[in-house]
């Protein structure tokens, strides 16, 4: 290929590319992934056709739920920040625009995960004594201990005792 038309391609090549990647820039069709920092937590989200995708809110916490519900609380209150920031700004750009309308929507629609995570403080009889039955079983296994074996049979008869009492 002659050096003319190299330089040609390589041209074409570049507005062709500059002309999509602008194109693809307004319509938002590739997908954005982001990871902001907000209330000391790392906010993983992303973004398309100028939308944040649920899914992928902390996504990255998915089987950790008291991280994850950590986190979708932190990103629903970064939606909202950035949202009532871009709001008392003029919008003279159109991905300003894009953006406010972007997070506002976020802001208005996203539901986090709430979840508490604690131990009971109310434990019925019958939970002591099932959580009792369970340990003198734990404790007896790999032994052959007497006073274990006498152990794990009382508290497992007052068990059932209850177990048969609440069932009437």
């Amino acid at each position: 290929m002659d050096p003319v038309s190299v330089i040609f391609a390589s041209y074409l090549d570049l507005v062709t590319n500059i002309a999509h990647k602008s194109y693809a820039d307004v319509i938002g069709t590739e997908v954005t992934a982001l990871s902001v920092e907000h209330k000391g937590i790392t906010v993983p989200y992303s973004y398309n056709l100028w939308r944040i995708r649920d899914k992928t809110v902390c996504a990255s916490y998915k089987y950790e739920t008291a991280q994850h519900s950590k986190c979708t609380m932190a990103a629903s209150s970064l939606f909202s920040d950035i949202c009532q920031h871009l709001q008392s700004q003029s919008l003279d750009h159109w991905k300003k625009k894009k953006l406010k309308n972007m997070y506002c929507n976020a802001a208005a629609t996203y539901q986090p995960t709430v979840a508490n995570i604690q131990w009971s403080s109310d434990s019925s009889g019958l939970q002591v004594a099932r959580a009792n039955c369970n340990s003198a079983i734990a404790e007896l296994l790999g032994t052959d201990d007497p006073a274990l074996r006498k152990k794990k049979e009382k508290v497992c008869s007052e068990y059932k005792k209850l177990m048969q009492e609440a069932k009437k």
